[in-house]
């Protein structure tokens, strides 16, 4: 008896510092700074930098490695309005573009908190897309007539160990100066 309990702890005991250590392992990688016209941000030092042209984004940071054809990544635009929008009116806009474009939309998360630069939404959706089931993380928020939106995509098998790196990138990006 004291044998089996002796061999139940130790297997759990290495179960659990296995989990441990993959839950942690995206915590540790350094961090690279990024300088890109007026943006600045830290990435993972295996993650990679993008300015190439893709669906109107300013800038991709691209995870490592890809799962079923996805790869994770996180993006950044700027949405210009014909009128200032309020953080309210952002996110009534961003839950409907969600259940027009997804399928089986669910929205996790979605609040308005305080920034740097005022008002920031902050939106968690899943949904499939192209018959993958992806996850979204998202930030935005307003300056004038312009909205900045810094959105991270992953499939949802990579989204729980990817997703602190992206809230490590959202921390760490800097908007300069005011794009005209």
């Amino acid at each position: 008896m004291k044998l089996l309990t002796l061999c139940v702890t130790i297997l759990l005991n290495i179960l659990y510092t296995q989990l441990t250590a993959q839950d942690n392992s995206n915590n540790d990688l350094p961090l690279n700074k990024i300088s890109y016209n007026e943006y600045s941000l830290s990435i993972p030092g295996d993650w990679w930098f993008s300015t190439q042209p893709n669906y109107g984004a300013i800038f991709f940071v691209y995870a490592p490695y890809k799962n079923n054809n996805i790869t994770s990544n996180c993006n950044f635009l700027i949405q210009n309005q014909p009128e200032p929008v309020s953080a309210e009116e952002f996110l009534e806009l961003s839950i409907n573009e969600v259940n027009q474009y997804l399928k089986n939309p669910k929205i996790i998360t979605q609040k308005i908190t305080d920034g740097l630069n005022g008002k920031v939404l902050e939106l968690e959706y899943t949904g499939l897309l192209d018959n993958q089931q992806m996850h979204w993380y998202q930030y935005a928020w307003s300056v004038g007539k312009s909205n900045y939106v810094l959105t991270f995509t992953s499939s949802s098998d990579d989204y729980p160990v990817l997703i602190n790196y992206f809230k490590k990138i959202y921390e760490s990006f800097v908007v300069n100066k005011n794009p005209k």
